[in-house]
């Protein structure tokens, strides 16, 4: 159902099926993404998957005691990683495609 009880309605945006570029061959040469780091490690291969070589992901919304996971996950996936950032219980962390 849509608002008010009505019928719901598409935007005309197609959802991301884990396909390149969403199947159009482009890939990004930057992905950013703020979340939780059993997602990141769940995603790791999908989002290399979308990435230009040479291309950038920041990916941000890990604590800092799931953080050897994400690295883990990142490398797994054929990953370069780059800078580190923290803040209190929080890091964020830059990888590159080669």
């Amino acid at each position: 159902m849509g608002p008010n009880g009505g019928p719901a309605r598409s935007s005309g945006r197609r959802p991301t099926t884990g396909k390149t570029g969403s199947g159009r061959g482009r890939r990004c040469n930057l992905v950013l993404a703020n979340l939780i780091a059993s997602l990141l490690v769940q995603l790791a291969g999908l989002l290399r998957d979308e990435m230009a070589p040479g291309a950038r992901l920041l990916a941000s919304g890990i604590f800092r005691d799931r953080e050897a996971d994400v690295r883990t996950a990142f490398e797994a996936a054929g990953l370069q990683l780059g800078r580190r950032w923290a803040e209190e219980d929080w890091v964020a962390l830059e990888a590159v495609r080669p």
